[in-house]
């Protein structure tokens, strides 16, 4: 039997598409277990509705307290039959498929982890991400294989022993908590298929666990880096496994930055600081691994050296040299068209929302124009004096402007009776 596992918070939009992908599997020995961590929407009564309409597959788990995906995903494990185990999140669906194909490669290989490929989608787009090639992969190999596979729980069958086996389970209350359980249970696992089916459909939505919400949110990253490496030391692996387990610390600090670059205009000091600390701890000599040099190009070398042994100051100076803000720099005519444009029809005031660095760009660019008030707004409790929490502005017509996607999404579940305009996609798309 295999036991999928689907933890859920407040999924009432995505979760009865995600239950029908896993009802509808052609293999049929599965049970399918639902963990709701405490939602307050709907989720409960879906729940109820499938468990009633498929009493011999669905099964609901009811936390009375929100611990996050980690506790909901135990709980699931501590309540699962099958002698295999699936992850599912709940925003995502599965191929029909999926666990058929699952079982005849496990049956055909006695292996202890099936991993596919993965099909991203999104409103506007949908195509398999190869998440490393196909092999059958043994031990410390998959260590490597993360820096492909970033350490997703989803995307492949566990044998449910070999988690037992380990004792290693998801930590808590934290997100980003499968960095620091999968590469421990791909490292314990006796053999490793990689098949090139996608089979899970990952949906990219900009408020689910990777792609929206606060700096703090994006660190967790961080702290799961160290749940991992406690996890190492515990085991005695770290000294046989250096090369391999500083590139992992790497990789999880350089994808921290990405996020934080996307989202938070590169973070703040206090996150530098976590950083460095976190690749003074646990990176060693990364200059003479050679997995990062195959790993980085030149540029992405610059930046893991300002990160290792440099300052806050030359952090941020690097970061202002992206292409990114080159683009904006160039664009500078075309946005002030398109808020020009904005005001003259609308006569109304602009919040500018996001103090990133993109943000600080457009914030100035809207200042310049001087033909209406400007707000700067930022969730954050790490930012300059003169930008406001969204919750200090009272002017309840002004418009708000943001820079990307993720801050566009948040505001709009903060602000939805507000007209919000995603000033990138407007370029994008040739408005303006």
């Amino acid at each position: 039997m295999i036991s999928i596992i689907i933890p859920v918070y407040n999924g009432e939009k995505y979760l009865e598409r995600c239950l029908m992908s896993c009802v509808q599997q052609t293999y049929q020995d599965i049970e399918i277990i639902v963990v709701d961590d405490a939602s307050t929407d709907g989720t409960r009564n879906i729940i109820l509705s499938y468990c009633e309409k498929y009493p011999d597959k669905v099964k609901g788990l009811f936390q009375t307290e929100n611990h996050k995906q980690g506790a909901a995903r135990n709980a699931g494990i501590k309540e699962a039959k099958g002698e295999f185990i699936v992850f599912v999140d709940s925003d995502d669906y599965v191929a029909k498929n999926m666990c058929e194909i699952y079982m005849a490669v496990q049956r055909a290989s006695d292996c202890d982890i099936v991993i596919s490929d993965v099909w991203v989608t999104s409103e506007n787009d949908c195509r398999v991400s190869t998440m490393l090639p196909n092999a059958d992969l043994n031990g410390l190999d998959t260590v490597i294989a993360d820096y492909f596979i970033d350490c997703a729980c989803w995307a492949k069958m566990y044998r449910k022993s070999l988690i037992l086996n380990t004792g290693i389970f998801f930590p808590e209350d934290i997100f980003f908590e499968d960095s620091a359980t999968v590469p421990l249970w791909l490292m314990a696992s006796n053999k490793t298929v990689k098949i090139k089916d996608a089979l899970y459909y990952y949906v990219q939505i900009a408020d689910s666990t990777c792609h929206g919400g606060e700096i703090d949110r994006d660190m967790d990253a961080i702290k799961s880096l160290d749940i991992f490496q406690k996890h190492v030391k515990e085991e005695h692996k770290e000294m046989a496994y250096q090369l391999q387990l500083s590139l992992f610390s790497v990789m999880r600090v350089m994808d921290t930055v990405g996020r934080l670059r996307m989202k938070h205009g590169g973070g703040n000091r206090e996150c530098f600081e976590r950083m460095q600390n976190t690749l003074i701890q646990y990176a060693g000599d990364y200059k003479d691994n050679p997995y990062i040099k195959i790993c980085y190009s030149q540029s992405q070398k610059d930046l893991i050296d300002i990160l290792a042994k440099g300052t806050f100051e030359e952090y941020i100076a690097y970061e202002m040299k992206s292409d990114g803000l080159d683009y904006l720099n160039e664009n500078t005519e075309r946005i002030q068209k398109i808020i020009t444009a904005l005001i003259d029809n609308l006569h109304r005031n602009i919040i500018v929302w996001g103090m990133g660095r993109y943000g600080r760009i457009l914030y100035d660019i809207v200042k310049q124009l001087n033909i209406c008030e400007v707000y700067p707004v930022d969730m954050s409790d790490h930012m300059p004096s003169y930008v406001m929490q969204y919750s200090d502005v009272k002017d309840e017509d002004a418009i708000i402007l943001t820079m990307n996607a993720g801050v566009y999404d948040y505001a709009r579940k903060i602000a939805d009776e507000r007209i919000i305009v995603n000033i990138l996609d407007c370029l994008r798309y040739g408005i303006c």
